[in-house]
């Protein structure tokens, strides 16, 4: 493959992805969650207490911003914020009952509406992007 067409693909691929939150979000009604606060409170729970610049370094954002999203979160009752044993001055992070309800409706909203887009996509190019984000998956591991 040309170094132009490796150029493209990533170029692609992060449009692509770019297109679908973009997409996801102004699907949104105002009480509806943001995928970036899905995301953070599946991370904080898979994680199982993790800092407040744990989720900023996974989410790829500054921690004052970090912090405002999840600031949100903490104010709705979906997060809370804890002392940690060790140091003190150090925040960890857990989600509440209601943000574990939360985060299971929220994806499978999100699951959804994916599932009705990848739908108009006729069964040999549903089975190509699978094989295809499949080895791509197993590259990144």
């Amino acid at each position: 493959m040309a170094e132009a067409d490796v150029d493209k693909l990533i170029s692609l691929i992060f449009s692509v992805s770019r297109r679908i939150r973009e997409r996801l979000k102004d699907m949104d009604e105002p009480h509806r969650f943001s995928v970036e606060q899905l995301e953070s409170l599946r991370y904080i729970r898979e994680q199982g207490r993790p800092l407040m610049k744990d989720v900023a370094a996974y989410l790829g954002i500054t921690p004052p911003s970090a912090t405002a999203l999840i600031d949100i979160l903490v104010e709705g009752g979906y997060v809370e914020r804890g002392v940690d044993e060790d140091d003190r001055r150090a925040v960890r992070l857990t989600v509440t009952l209601a943000g574990e309800e939360a985060l299971e409706v929220g994806f499978k909203e999100i699951m959804e509406r994916m599932r009705r887009v990848l739908r108009d996509l006729d069964e040999a190019d549903r089975e190509s992007l699978l094989a295809m984000l499949t080895k791509l998956s197993d590259i990144y591991q």
